[in-house]
Order: C-alpha cells, then sequence, then structure tokens
C-alpha cells in the first residue's frame, strides 16, 4: 500500500511540476516578449521623435548629416533635456539650432554652422569642442539613462562612439522611402535593405509626408533598472513556481494518505475474509469511485457472508441426515442395535486382527427360547417388546469394545474383542441371568424370557463366517440340553 501510495504521490508530483515549469517558462517568454515590445515602442517613439527634429531642423538627411552627425545631435537633444529635467524646466519647446539655421526652419544650404558665431547660448560650440552639451530637439522627452523605469529611454540608431555612457535600448535600421539605408552598421549604408531587412518597418512622418523608416535590429540593450525589474519579476515567478510545487507537494500526500488509508482498509477486511472472517465492513467516505468500491465491497461481503452461514446451515443440515441415513443403514429400525450386515463388516475387520496380531477374540450367538410361542401367546406387540427389553439388557451388560447385534428374528450375537473364552463365558452367563431376571410381568403377569447362548474362539477355523458357524453349533448344544443355559468349545 505505501508502493501504491508512493505511485500515486509521484505521479502527481510529477505532473504537476512538469506542467508548472512549462506554464513558468511559457509565461518568462510571453513575459520577455511583452516586455521587450514595450521597449522598442518607446525606443522607437523616442527616435523617431529624434529624427523628426533632425530633419526638421535641417530640412533633409543629407543637410543634416553635412550640418551635424545625427548621434552629436542626439547627445546634445539629451544633454539638454537632462539639464531641463534636474532644473524643473523641462519644456516641450524647440532646442536651438545650430548657428546659421532658423529655429523651425530648415537651413538653406547644407553648409554646417559656424563655430564662432553668436554667443554661447545660441552659437556652436567652440573650435576643437563637441556640440553643446545643453541643447536638444524640440519636442522630446527626457532623455533615457541607466536608472530609468523598464523600457524607457530614447532608440538610437547604431553610432561610432559610445557617446555620454547612457546605454540604447533599441538600435534602428533608418532608411529612406525607397528602402535605402541611411543610417546602420556600415556594410549598409548607402546599400538598399533586403525585403526581410524591411520586415516590421515604421514610417516617420513629417509634416504628413513619410520623410523615413525605421527598423529594430538586434537584441535588447537592458538598462540596470530593466535588468532589476526583469529580476524581480523573474524571481517573483520563480517564488510562484516553487510555491505552487510544495503545495502540489503538500497535496499530493494528503490525497495520497487519503487514497491509502480507503485501500488500506480494504485491504485489512479482504485479508480478514481469507481468513474465513466473511463478514466485514469498511467505511464510506465519499461517492467517487472508491465510495463506489467500499460500498460494493460492503455488499459482497454482507452477501458472502449470508450465503456461507447458509452454506454452512445446509452443510450442517445434510451432515445430520447423512450421520441419521448412515445409523439407519447400520441400526436395527426395533432395537436400535447394529444389523446383521454391519455386523458382519466391524467382526471381518476385528477377525483380521486378531488373526494377524494373534489376538484373543470371541463370538456368541443368543437365541430367545421359545419366541415364536411368545408372540402367539403375547401378539407380536408383545414380542417387539421382549425384543426391545432384551436389546437394552445386552447394551447395557457389554462393554464399548463389544459389538453387539441383532442378527435375524429372536438371535442376537455379541463379539468380544481381546476377549478369551473363559471370560466371554462369564460375560454371557451374566447376560443370561440379568434376561431371565428381568421383570417381564410388568409387560404381562404370565410372561417369562430366557435366552440360551453359544460361543467360540477358535480363530484358527480360517474366516469369520467359520466362527459365527461354530458359535451357532453351540447354540444347538444348549438348545438340545434344555434351553436357558451358555454352551463353549473345549479349550483350545
Amino acid at each position: 500500500m505505501r508502493s501504491l501510495r508512493l505511485k500515486f504521490t509521484l505521479t502527481l508530483v510529477v505532473t504537476s511540476l512538469t506542467a508548472i515549469t512549462l506554464v513558468g517558462m511559457i509565461s518568462r517568454g510571453m513575459m520577455l516578449r511583452k516586455f521587450n515590445h514595450l521597449l522598442m515602442e518607446n525606443s522607437f517613439q523616442q527616435f523617431r521623435t529624434s529624427v523628426k527634429d533632425y530633419l526638421t531642423t535641417y530640412g533633409s538627411w543629407e543637410k543634416a548629416q553635412q550640418a551635424e552627425p545625427f548621434d552629436q545631435y542626439e547627445r546634445r537633444w539629451r544633454t539638454s533635456h537632462q539639464a531641463q529635467a534636474r532644473s524643473g524646466n523641462l519644456t516641450t519647446g524647440t532646442m536651438p539650432a545650430p548657428v546659421g539655421v532658423n529655429s523651425g526652419s530648415p537651413p538653406a544650404d547644407a553648409v554646417p554652422p559656424p563655430q564662432d558665431a553668436g554667443s554661447p547660448d545660441e552659437a556652436g560650440p567652440p573650435d576643437g569642442a563637441g556640440p553643446p552639451e545643453d541643447a536638444g530637439p524640440p519636442g522630446a522627452g527626457p532623455p533615457q539613462e541607466d536608472d530609468s523605469l523598464p523600457g524607457a529611454g530614447p532608440g538610437a540608431a547604431p553610432r561610432s562612439g559610445p557617446g555620454d555612457g547612457a546605454q540604447v535600448p533599441f538600435l534602428f535600421l533608418l532608411l529612406d522611402p525607397q528602402g535605402k539605408v541611411l543610417m546602420g552598421p556600415p556594410e549598409l549604408r548607402g546599400h538598399v535593405a533586403l525585403p526581410n531587412q524591411r520586415a516590421g518597418a515604421e514610417p516617420i512622418v513629417v509634416k504628413g509626408q513619410v520623410v523615413a523608416l525605421a527598423v529594430p535590429f538586434g537584441q535588447p540593450n537592458y538598462s540596470r533598472q530593466d535588468r532589476e525589474y526583469l529580476g524581480a519579476l523573474q524571481q517573483a515567478l520563480f517564488y510562484g513556481v516553487v510555491g505552487a510545487g510544495a503545495l502540489i507537494l503538500i497535496l499530493s500526500i494528503v490525497f495520497g494518505n487519503y487514497l491509502s488509508r480507503t485501500l488500506r482498509e480494504l485491504t485489512t477486511a479482504i485479508q480478514a475474509m481469507g481468513q474465513g472472517q466473511l463478514r466485514q465492513q469498511v467505511r464510506v467516505q465519499s461517492h467517487d469511485e472508491i465510495g463506489v468500491l467500499a460500498g460494493a465491497f460492503n455488499r459482497m461481503s454482507a452477501d458472502l457472508a449470508q450465503a456461507h452461514e447458509e452454506l454452512q446451515q445446509s452443510n450442517k443440515k445434510i451432515s445430520e441426515q447423512a450421520l441419521l441415513l448412515k445409523e439407519i443403514s447400520i441400526r436395527d429400525e426395533l432395537t436400535k442395535l447394529y444389523n446383521r450386515r454391519h455386523f458382519n463388516e466391524q467382526f471381518a475387520t476385528a477377525f483380521a486382527q486378531a488373526e494377524r496380531y494373534n489376538q484373543p477374540l470371541t463370538v456368541m450367538i443368543g437365541d430367545i427360547d421359545y419366541f415364536k410361542r411368545i408372540n402367539d401367546t403375547f401378539s407380536h406387540a408383545g414380542g417387539d417388546r421382549v425384543l426391545q427389553c432384551v436389546s437394552r439388557i445386552l447394551q447395557m451388560y457389554t462393554r464399548d469394545s463389544d459389538i453387539v447385534a441383532r442378527y435375524g428374528g429372536e438371535e442376537f450375537v455379541v463379539a468380544f474383542t481381546h476377549t478369551g473364552l473363559h471370560q466371554a463365558v462369564v460375560l454371557c452367563e451374566r447376560l443370561r441371568q440379568q434376561i431371565e431376571a428381568y421383570p417381564w410381568h410388568e409387560i404381562h403377569p404370565e410372561m417369562h424370557v430366557t435366552m440360551s447362548m453359544g460361543l467360540t474362539d477358535n480363530v484358527r477355523l480360517g474366516s469369520f463366517e467359520s466362527m459365527i458357524a461354530g458359535a451357532d453349533k453351540q447354540l444347538y448344544q444348549a438348545k438340545a440340553e434344555g434351553r436357558n443355559r451358555v454352551c463353549a468349545d473345549e479349550l483350545s
């Protein structure tokens, strides 16, 4: 039973953990995909804003590239918005354009703005310096830093330098409307992008016209806060999986014990039935298959016990009837003594043992004197009462080891096992005297009954029939000598 409980528990645990692991893996994949999608959308919005401002500021991509590289422009844009965010003056106004470029309108030509004109707020950087660090494109939000919210931060195209240290969440291929690569890996620039490279391209619209296409590529670059946020989500998912696994283990043990307890009761009851205790009952604690099984077992046990009890009663009755039939078959109906057939069987066995082991054996045949006259004088009913009284005397004054039978009519026979002739003569003389002294007058005042007996112990005659014949010969001798006497062979 422990093995079944263990198998049930392991099966439930393995199945549940497999399902939990699969759900956890799918959930993690869906979470990462959704997170990356949101991160890409936010990055694309930032990137699209940067490109739109970049193109709006300079008029076209070629002029903008001649005036200021995009990554330099973007760093200036981000630095400006970082400063505004720190000072609390973040606005959506137009970032001051480089010298020679009017705010809100593209330059007349593609010549870069002079670096020595204007004041520090309006002019470009001094000789040998980069673009101003406190300016940014108009209408842009705050830049993305390492500790920004998950998915925040501007998108950017690949650049040659590390910039200001900020990590770009997504990289984008920038294509013109005809599919030519404007910004991307060096090996792709100036070439027309392949159809598979254009998949998922998002348009960048300026004044109602598509001026460029942006295609995200590569893997996302997570900021520190992104990684912490993802780590917290994955940790929560892991703890959820572990908690679910622990709950499944506990429930598996509980249900396994519940199942095995009922089955243990069934097993114990079945073993008791095997030992003969057929009437067994187990508790029905549910209405499921186990409960149905327990109920069916209870009904089966009750039916089987009842059938067994009825069978036992039937067997007892049959045994009693068989014993009765056996007694009827071996007993004389009137006197209840053994009949002649059964006496012959028993005496044959006693004769064989006496002959084999040289043991003494004596047989006596007795005949009621003048029994025909008794029947004629006192009726057959009186004769039957005489036979019954003589039978009781023979049973009363013989031993349990002696075989007493009614041999036929008024003749009786007794086999004295392990008894010599002299002892048997003494026993028979006592029987004769008891029969003669019986108060026959109680049956009829004029009734008097005696018995003549003949004995032999000659086992050397060769058969039990010969011994009976020898005893019968002595009986006739007793009758010839006047009846009511015991005659026996001469001592051997």
